[in-house]
């Protein structure tokens, strides 16, 4: 069972109020039915900041993240320094999280894979990722997040039941 942190009692939420989890309005979703997994897609294109979370020595680490494109396969695409604690998170453990809140409520679930591609990542590159990294495309320290989602859970207003959409076993 979920545990306090000193001083903060656990107090589990009933369903329905406030907070949704898997075992109250959460429900899986074949592509076709509530929110088509293409009016998803669209709003997971229209983010461009999300928090990766990472494992490190099993804890959970969470940072901004500044997302690149979501190409037609559904992959999340940002970048990363390629020798960042993030990118040696990832290689230790590829299983990661990415959430948005911009447009709705969205998780995307899934195995992220440090990419080295200069074709892609000079096609992507833009004025907001020259900012972050402070360098140019070109610069080797520069590498590709690509994030192939498992899930997408997506919860539009705070009335309606979350929806997951599972797109690989």
């Amino acid at each position: 069972p979920p545990t306090s942190l000193p001083g903060v009692p656990f107090a589990p939420v009933p369903c329905g109020q406030g907070v949704h989890n898997s075992t109250s309005t959460m429900t899986r979703i074949a592509m076709s039915e509530e929110k088509p997994l293409a009016e998803v897609i669209e709003l997971l294109r229209k983010e461009r900041a999300g928090m990766l979370t990472t494992l490190s020595d099993e804890v959970l680490v969470s940072r901004p993240t500044n997302v690149l494109d979501v190409d037609d396969d559904h992959v999340v695409w940002a970048m990363l320094a390629a020798d960042s604690d993030t990118a040696d998170q990832i290689r230790q453990d590829p299983r990661v999280c990415m959430t948005f809140s911009g447009y709705g409520h969205i998780s995307v679930n899934g195995t992220a894979e440090i990419a080295h591609d200069p074709a892609r990542l000079a096609e992507l590159w833009n004025p907001q990722a020259a900012a972050t990294m402070q360098c140019e495309s070109d610069d080797p320290k520069v590498a590709l997040l690509k994030l192939t989602p498992v899930t997408i859970g997506c919860w539009t207003t705070a009335s309606s039941p979350a929806q997951v959409v599972t797109l690989r076993p």
